[in-house]
Protein backbone atom coordinates (compact mmCIF):
# COMPACT_ATOMS: atom_id res chain seq x y z
CA UNK A 1 0.00 0.00 0.00
CA UNK A 2 2.86 2.54 0.87
CA UNK A 3 4.53 1.82 -2.81
CA UNK A 4 0.77 2.68 -4.03
CA UNK A 5 0.49 5.77 -2.36
CA UNK A 6 2.28 8.21 -4.43
CA UNK A 7 0.60 6.94 -7.72
CA UNK A 8 -2.36 9.07 -7.72
CA UNK A 9 -0.40 12.26 -7.60
CA UNK A 10 1.35 10.87 -10.25
CA UNK A 11 -1.36 10.13 -12.48
CA UNK A 12 -2.79 13.99 -11.59
CA UNK A 13 0.23 15.35 -13.05
CA UNK A 14 -0.43 13.58 -17.12
CA UNK A 15 -1.95 15.79 -19.63
CA UNK A 16 -5.39 14.47 -20.31
CA UNK A 17 -4.78 14.31 -24.13
CA UNK A 18 -2.51 11.32 -23.62
CA UNK A 19 -4.87 9.58 -22.07
CA UNK A 20 -7.72 9.68 -25.15
CA UNK A 21 -4.99 9.27 -27.68
CA UNK A 22 -4.52 5.30 -25.92
CA UNK A 23 -8.18 4.05 -26.20
CA UNK A 24 -7.94 3.93 -30.00
CA UNK A 25 -7.57 0.55 -30.84
CA UNK A 26 -5.72 -0.15 -34.45
CA UNK A 27 -8.58 -2.79 -36.63
CA UNK A 28 -6.87 -6.34 -37.25
CA UNK A 29 -5.98 -7.44 -40.66
CA UNK A 30 -8.08 -9.60 -42.45
CA UNK A 31 -5.26 -12.25 -43.50
CA UNK A 32 -4.70 -12.79 -39.34
CA UNK A 33 -7.81 -14.66 -39.27
CA UNK A 34 -7.03 -17.11 -41.73
CA UNK A 35 -3.41 -17.53 -41.22
CA UNK A 36 -4.31 -18.21 -37.35
CA UNK A 37 -6.79 -21.21 -38.23
CA UNK A 38 -4.41 -22.62 -41.37
CA UNK A 39 -2.00 -22.95 -38.26
CA UNK A 40 -4.23 -24.73 -35.20
CA UNK A 41 -5.26 -26.93 -38.55
CA UNK A 42 -1.47 -28.09 -39.28
CA UNK A 43 -0.65 -28.96 -35.64
CA UNK A 44 -3.71 -30.87 -34.82
CA UNK A 45 -2.68 -33.04 -38.24
CA UNK A 46 0.88 -33.09 -36.87
CA UNK A 47 -0.73 -34.37 -33.55
CA UNK A 48 -3.17 -36.86 -34.87
CA UNK A 49 -0.29 -38.04 -37.28
CA UNK A 50 2.15 -38.38 -34.37
CA UNK A 51 -0.91 -39.78 -32.15
CA UNK A 52 -1.46 -42.50 -34.88
CA UNK A 53 2.44 -42.96 -35.41
CA UNK A 54 2.52 -44.17 -31.89
CA UNK A 55 -0.32 -46.58 -31.76
CA UNK A 56 1.19 -48.50 -34.55
CA UNK A 57 4.56 -48.42 -33.26
CA UNK A 58 2.82 -50.03 -29.75
CA UNK A 59 1.05 -52.37 -32.04
CA UNK A 60 3.70 -53.81 -33.80
CA UNK A 61 5.84 -54.13 -30.01
CA UNK A 62 3.35 -55.71 -28.93
CA UNK A 63 2.95 -58.41 -31.81
CA UNK A 64 7.02 -58.89 -31.72
CA UNK A 65 6.67 -59.52 -28.09
CA UNK A 66 3.65 -61.83 -28.72
CA UNK A 67 5.90 -63.75 -30.69
CA UNK A 68 9.08 -63.83 -28.79
CA UNK A 69 6.78 -65.11 -26.10
CA UNK A 70 5.05 -67.67 -28.07
CA UNK A 71 8.40 -69.31 -29.24
CA UNK A 72 9.73 -69.17 -26.38
CA UNK A 73 7.03 -71.32 -24.52
CA UNK A 74 7.05 -73.76 -27.87
CA UNK A 75 3.93 -72.29 -29.72
CA UNK A 76 1.61 -74.31 -31.12
CA UNK A 77 2.28 -78.37 -30.61
CA UNK A 78 2.10 -79.98 -33.80
CA UNK A 79 -0.30 -82.52 -34.23
CA UNK A 80 0.14 -86.22 -32.38
CA UNK A 81 1.28 -89.32 -33.33
CA UNK A 82 -0.10 -92.24 -31.94
CA UNK A 83 0.34 -95.49 -32.55
CA UNK A 84 -2.37 -98.27 -31.45
CA UNK A 85 -0.55 -101.95 -31.89
CA UNK A 86 1.83 -102.75 -29.56
CA UNK A 87 4.30 -105.94 -29.06
CA UNK A 88 3.80 -108.31 -25.73
CA UNK A 89 7.12 -109.42 -24.58
CA UNK A 90 7.00 -112.44 -22.21
CA UNK A 91 4.03 -113.83 -20.70
CA UNK A 92 1.97 -110.47 -18.85
CA UNK A 93 -1.25 -109.70 -20.62
CA UNK A 94 -0.31 -106.36 -21.54
CA UNK A 95 -1.37 -103.64 -24.11
CA UNK A 96 -0.64 -100.05 -24.20
CA UNK A 97 -0.68 -97.25 -26.94
CA UNK A 98 1.37 -94.54 -27.26
CA UNK A 99 1.91 -91.65 -28.13
CA UNK A 100 4.41 -88.65 -28.99
CA UNK A 101 4.09 -85.12 -29.36
CA UNK A 102 6.83 -82.87 -30.36
CA UNK A 103 7.26 -79.50 -28.67
CA UNK A 104 9.97 -76.77 -28.44
CA UNK A 105 11.78 -78.99 -25.36
CA UNK A 106 11.96 -82.15 -26.36
CA UNK A 107 8.78 -84.83 -26.16
CA UNK A 108 5.37 -85.11 -24.65
CA UNK A 109 4.36 -88.98 -24.19
CA UNK A 110 1.40 -90.45 -23.32
CA UNK A 111 1.05 -94.00 -22.30
CA UNK A 112 -2.22 -95.98 -22.24
CA UNK A 113 -1.26 -99.37 -20.70
CA UNK A 114 -4.01 -102.04 -19.65
CA UNK A 115 -3.28 -105.06 -17.99
CA UNK A 116 -5.65 -108.10 -17.69
CA UNK A 117 -6.37 -109.28 -14.49
CA UNK A 118 -4.95 -112.55 -13.87
CA UNK A 119 -6.22 -114.28 -10.77
CA UNK A 120 -2.92 -116.36 -10.79
CA UNK A 121 -1.13 -112.61 -9.92
CA UNK A 122 -0.70 -112.27 -6.26
CA UNK A 123 -2.30 -108.89 -4.98
CA UNK A 124 1.28 -107.90 -3.02
CA UNK A 125 3.57 -108.29 -5.94
CA UNK A 126 5.39 -105.34 -7.09
CA UNK A 127 3.84 -104.04 -10.46
CA UNK A 128 6.01 -100.74 -10.53
CA UNK A 129 6.82 -100.44 -14.02
CA UNK A 130 9.25 -98.13 -15.85
CA UNK A 131 9.19 -96.69 -19.57
CA UNK A 132 12.18 -96.61 -21.21
CA UNK A 133 12.90 -94.54 -24.44
CA UNK A 134 15.56 -96.27 -26.51
CA UNK A 135 16.94 -94.55 -29.06
CA UNK A 136 20.12 -93.07 -30.32
CA UNK A 137 22.55 -93.91 -27.23
CA UNK A 138 21.73 -95.32 -23.88
CA UNK A 139 17.99 -95.46 -23.20
CA UNK A 140 16.58 -93.40 -20.33
CA UNK A 141 13.77 -94.26 -17.93
CA UNK A 142 11.12 -92.23 -18.45
CA UNK A 143 8.41 -92.69 -15.45
CA UNK A 144 7.25 -95.47 -13.21
CA UNK A 145 3.63 -96.58 -12.09
CA UNK A 146 2.27 -99.12 -10.46
CA UNK A 147 0.17 -101.72 -12.18
CA UNK A 148 -3.44 -102.05 -11.58
CA UNK A 149 -4.46 -105.76 -12.85
CA UNK A 150 -8.14 -104.74 -14.75
CA UNK A 151 -7.49 -101.22 -15.54
CA UNK A 152 -6.30 -98.73 -17.65
CA UNK A 153 -3.62 -96.47 -16.58
CA UNK A 154 -2.99 -93.59 -18.43
CA UNK A 155 0.42 -91.80 -18.07
CA UNK A 156 1.73 -88.39 -19.05
CA UNK A 157 5.53 -88.14 -19.51
CA UNK A 158 8.29 -86.55 -21.46
CA UNK A 159 11.74 -86.82 -22.53
CA UNK A 160 14.15 -84.27 -24.03
CA UNK A 161 14.39 -86.31 -26.71
CA UNK A 162 13.35 -85.48 -29.97
CA UNK A 163 10.39 -87.63 -31.57
CA UNK A 164 12.82 -89.35 -34.32
CA UNK A 165 15.32 -89.97 -31.40
CA UNK A 166 12.68 -92.76 -30.13
CA UNK A 167 12.70 -95.92 -31.57
CA UNK A 168 10.67 -97.23 -29.03
CA UNK A 169 9.10 -97.01 -25.73
CA UNK A 170 9.49 -100.79 -23.23
CA UNK A 171 7.49 -101.15 -20.76
CA UNK A 172 10.03 -103.16 -17.98
CA UNK A 173 9.41 -104.46 -14.35
CA UNK A 174 11.54 -102.55 -11.87
CA UNK A 175 14.60 -104.47 -10.06
CA UNK A 176 14.36 -107.07 -12.47
CA UNK A 177 14.66 -104.83 -15.92
CA UNK A 178 13.06 -107.66 -17.90
CA UNK A 179 10.73 -106.22 -20.67
CA UNK A 180 7.38 -107.56 -20.64
CA UNK A 181 6.16 -105.01 -23.31
CA UNK A 182 7.49 -102.79 -26.41
CA UNK A 183 5.89 -100.26 -27.80
CA UNK A 184 6.74 -98.66 -30.94
CA UNK A 185 5.61 -94.55 -32.42
CA UNK A 186 4.44 -94.34 -35.77
CA UNK A 187 6.50 -92.63 -38.37
CA UNK A 188 5.96 -89.42 -39.88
Amino acid sequence: MRDLAGLPGLLARVDEAVFLGAGEVLPVPDTMLPRLLSRVRRQRRRMRVRMVAGLVAAAAAVAVLAGLVGARLGGPEPAATTQPVTTPVGQHALQATLTLQQVAWGTKMHLSCSEEDDPRRRRGEPGLCPGRAPGRGEAQQIATWRGLPGRTTELDAATALDPDQIARVDVVLVGTGRRVLSVSPATG
